[in-house]
């Protein structure tokens, strides 16, 4: 079989990514959301064009009931440890409480992240990929 009967075609591959079994997204180096997995979008009860171009940070808020809830800060400390570095990381189990639905309680939830960044031709960090394993 010749490589250009194998190769997916470029028109695919956003198509994929929505597609994917992660719960994961995208982030820009202003920390908006720029794409969002099916199943991300599913966990957090949540629609694509209503988190497209969101700050990463108001979308996925820190528990307002909970005063030692640490994620925003971790998370926005591995995002840019991989934007400044341009190395994966992966960061041991997180407490990070999520809404079931938006402007539901905060239900008390644990996860396994990682970011991986994506770097443009120049070998620049232009996004990150974080992707969660629910750990609850």
């Amino acid at each position: 079989m010749s490589e250009q009967q194998t190769a997916i075609p470029t028109s695919m591959y956003r198509e994929i990514f929505d597609k994917t079994p992660i719960i994961g997204f995208v982030v820009d180096k202003n920390m908006r959301i720029v794409a969002m997995t099916d199943r991300c979008l599913t966990a957090a009860s949540l629609s694509r064009q209503d988190v497209i171009g969101s700050d990463v940070f108001e979308t996925f808020p820190d528990n307002p009931d909970d005063p030692t809830a640490d994620g925003v800060q971790v998370l926005r400390s591995s995002l840019e440890r991989a934007f400044a570095t341009g190395e994966p990381e992966v960061l041991p189990r997180q407490r990070y409480d999520a809404r079931s639905e938006p402007g539901g309680p905060f239900q008390e939830r644990y996860w396994l992240p990682e970011n991986v960044p994506v770097k443009d031709s120049d070998g620049n960090v232009v996004y990150v990929i974080h992707t969660v394993v629910d750990a609850t």
